[in-house]
């Protein structure tokens, strides 16, 4: 078996996995940005208390 091949492909998936899950983290940020918006938006209203 070819070590530096094996590497380079373990090394390929690493870059891959990372690249996917800077992905995820930044659309959870913008989902968790959103929802706070949103809630400022609804206790701005009249009447409206979240505890």
């Amino acid at each position: 078996m070819n070590i530096s091949y094996e590497l380079t492909q373990e090394k390929a998936k690493t870059r891959d996995y990372a690249a996917s899950m800077e992905q995820r983290i930044r659309m959870l940020q913008q989902t968790i940005e959103q929802a706070l918006l949103e809630q400022g938006r609804i206790s701005e209203r009249p009447g409206q208390k979240f505890e």
